[in-house]
């Protein structure tokens, strides 16, 4: 029982299993993503609509998913809360090696455990001290390579050692070494900020999650709509009022929207002002703990501010332009002729239910108007962008809408997330982890200077082409500080 604990405990923190939970992970981030453009935040507020447009079944799976605001659902939190453990237990049970692996270097027990290495090399210190001359000197040469190599005393040797040493710490190594039977066992090693990066990237990510944890759990947003010159509770905190002064759709030459911002007013039970401010796409505005984002807007279907319409009298040819407000009849000049604006639809389309309209966005704006002469009446729809399909009446005026002014509701998303500054924090860390991880190029040299000779051998490096280049540099290194100094210590 024990060891299938054991097993279970491993392949929960192995590395296929987390390559899972990542994957997870990621899937969840994306189909919530995915869920936010498709499903609007508003739809809780609006589930009757939704049910007509896409059917019970669409709005239930919706509802128990909770798909308009997938990031606070249960099926995310479970998927960071898998996360978050399964990243938890790999540090705690590894967390030795993540730090500790290129920050302690462990010294070579005997100097013949060294030659085995592919790249090491032994110099006796007769031929390093004969310097150039020794490969032109048949006494050195032979004895180097028979194996006749003297010995030297320990001072020398400590002295040889020194300068070996201060050669290595140039090159921005870090030396250790222990003096023994044998000679002189010695460590240097370079980058070993490395593994503290690597670990402290891993707890930037724990903290990232932790973070994200928190704005799961505690965080929330809702998304009100506002109309211009009018006032709703703040979410979740009813001793404040949101107050939406003005509201403007900044558009280019083109008559593209860029753009549009709300000016936003909030204010306490008393109504002294708490806060002020223009909130624009990727701009919010701060107010305690909550923040206030421009998320959409919208156009109140059926209603209009008021609206132009130009006329032309067929028999009298008098030409001039009415301002109708909504359901009140406006008479034209002198004449019999009354106009009155009735509907206001923002994207007209027509079905087998008569007009409605395909979106709240003005891409077809028409206005229903009713037109009275002589105790006849009639009704039709004038288009603003499609003036030919206007409707002719009967009567004798031809009338041309021209300037229709849509009653807009301004989307903004309160949110609140009390994770936000861990999350900075958690990136700050992983940031920094990251580039002592990749900045730095961990190399470990071993090796034993002996009495007779000194022997070097390659440990760990990353870069397998540098450093066997950088290998061989310090072998011609070593044996130039040695050679030019000759046999002083």
């Amino acid at each position: 029982m024990s060891e299938k604990r054991g097993d279970a405990g491993a392949n929960f923190i192995s590395n296929r299993f987390g390559g899972i939970v990542i994957a997870i992970l990621f899937g969840a981030s994306l189909a919530g993503w995915i869920a936010t453009e498709l499903v609007p935040p508003d739809f809780p507020d609006r589930t009757g609509f939704f049910r007509e447009a896409w059917g019970g079944a669409a709005v239930k799976i919706v509802t128990v998913l909770h798909l308009h605001d997938p990031f606070h659902s249960y099926w995310y939190r479970f998927a960071l809360a898998l996360f978050f453990a399964v990243l938890l237990l790999c540090i705690v049970s590894r967390w030795r090696q993540l730090s500790l692996r290129s920050w302690r270097v462990s010294l070579p027990a005997a100097s013949g455990d060294l030659g085995a290495k592919r790249l090491s090399f032994e110099l006796s210190w007769r031929l390093l001290e004969s310097g150039d001359r020794g490969a032109r000197d048949p006494v050195v040469h032979f004895a180097e390579r028979y194996g006749r190599a003297e010995s030297i005393e320990p001072d020398a040797l400590r002295g040889y050692f020194s300068r070996i040493a201060a050669l290595f710490r140039k090159r921005g190594y870090r030396v250790v070494f222990r003096e023994g039977a044998e000679g002189i066992a010695f460590a240097a090693s370079s980058g070993r900020f490395r593994s503290p990066g690597t670990m402290l990237f891993h707890m930037g990510l724990l903290v990232i999650t932790i973070g994200g944890v928190i704005g799961s759990y505690a965080g929330w947003r809702e998304t009100v709509f506002v109309k211009e010159g009018s006032a709703v509770p703040f979410p979740r905190d009813s001793s404040l009022t949101l107050r939406v002064d003005n509201f403007d759709i900044v558009t280019t030459e083109r008559q593209e929207i860029r753009s549009f911002v709300s000016t936003v007013s909030i204010a306490d039970a008393r109504g002294n002002a708490v806060a002020f401010g223009n909130v624009e796409v990727n701009h919010p505005m701060k107010v305690g703990g909550s923040r206030i984002y421009q998320s959409e807007f919208t156009i109140d279907e059926n209603v209009f501010a008021w609206a132009r319409v130009d006329y032309s009298l067929r028999e009298q040819g008098t030409r001039g332009s009415l301002d109708l407000s909504p359901g009140e009849p406006v008479a034209i000049g002198d004449s019999t002729i009354a106009v009155t604006a009735l509907r206001f639809i923002p994207d007209f389309r027509t079905g087998p239910e008569g007009a409605f309209s395909a979106s709240a966005f003005p891409a077809n704006p028409a206005l229903e108007i009713e037109v009275a002469s002589g105790g006849d009446t009639e009704r039709g729809w004038l288009f603003l962008y499609h003036k030919d399909f206007s409707k002719r009446f009967n009567a004798p005026v031809d009338l041309v809408l021209t300037r229709c002014e849509p009653v807009y509701y301004t989307g903004l998303e309160v949110s609140a997330n009390p994770g936000a500054g861990v999350l900075l924090a958690g990136f700050a860390a992983a940031s920094l982890g990251l580039l002592l991880m990749y900045a730095c190029n961990p190399r470990i040299v071993k090796g034993f200077a002996r009495p007779d000779a000194i022997v070097v051998a390659a440990g760990e490096h990353r870069w397998k082409a540098s450093f066997e280049r950088e290998f061989a540099d310090l072998r011609e290194a070593i044996r130039k500080e040695i050679g030019q100094g000759g046999g002083q210590s």
